[in-house]
């Protein structure tokens, strides 16, 4: 059986020319989800999701396999501000690195970020498609 993940998909759709995003005038960092970083190894399809929307990519120091995980919302209901404190490292990672915009391809992570967030602003990855296609 093979498994395969929304990014891939959606990136293969890309490559394919099956689905053409428009570009647009932004300039982020990407927040690799844990489950796909570490879990699985995948890193890169997301990248090639949003390079063909035209963002300006500025990694964080701490990207792919490196990133932090960002507790899920599970973990925020428990200890919220043990995960306010993971989001607020991985914003400064974004601000040191010259970004303050933070693309997420994971439902879990953007919803922590925006609940405990705010020093810089976020964007779902399939939100961000969807308004660009």
């Amino acid at each position: 059986v093979q498994v395969i993940t929304a990014t891939t998909f959606v990136a293969d759709l890309v490559a394919d020319g099956k689905l053409q995003p428009k570009a647009v005038e932004l300039t982020a960092s990407y927040h690799d989800p844990d489950r796909l970083s570490r879990g699985i190894g995948e890193t890169e399809p997301a990248r090639e999701i949003i390079k063909a929307l035209g963002v300006n990519v500025i990694e964080m120091f701490l990207n792919r396999n490196l990133g932090r995980s960002c507790g899920g919302p599970v973990m925020d209901v428990y200890a919220p501000d043990v995960v306010k404190k993971i989001v607020d490292v991985r914003e400064q990672d974004a601000i040191r690195m010259g970004s303050n915009c933070i693309i997420t391809a994971s439902p879990s992570d953007y919803y922590v970020m925006t609940t405990e967030g705010g020093t810089v602003s976020y964007q779902d990855l399939f939100a961000l498609l969807d308004a660009n296609c």
